[in-house]
């Protein structure tokens, strides 16, 4: 990682949160649901 970063190819400034509202939506998803056949998958 720190080669990459000395190339300018790395991520220097970190992560960034997911706000509340992607969180929802994530949680809110078919593929989370197990009532769904999407979530049986999973």
């Amino acid at each position: 990682m720190k080669d990459l970063q000395e190339r300018g190819l790395g991520e220097k400034e970190g992560s960034v949160a997911l706000t509340a509202q992607q969180v929802k939506e994530i949680f809110n998803d078919k593929f989370l649901n197990p009532n769904t056949p999407e979530g049986l998958l999973y």
